[in-house]
């Protein structure tokens, strides 16, 4: 019984493990989120991208590419 118990909190701690890598690597691990609201790419900080990736008003929201 105890190894059962075991076995779920194991894989629990996995599957939790994977979201937060996996919705990590959809943003590209940049240090601002894409939700800062814009009207050009100007409007966008210099410094969210990490290079290569360049700063873009898509939607109304910066983003990198």
């Amino acid at each position: 019984m105890a190894q059962i118990l075991t076995f779920f909190y194991v894989w629990i701690i996995f599957l939790s493990v994977l979201i937060i890598v996996t919705d990590g690597g959809k943003r590209g691990f940049e240090p601002i989120g894409s939700f800062i609201p814009c009207r050009s790419y100007k409007d966008c900080p210099e410094d969210m991208c990490l290079p290569p990736r360049i700063r873009h008003c898509i939607l109304g929201y910066c983003e990198c590419r």
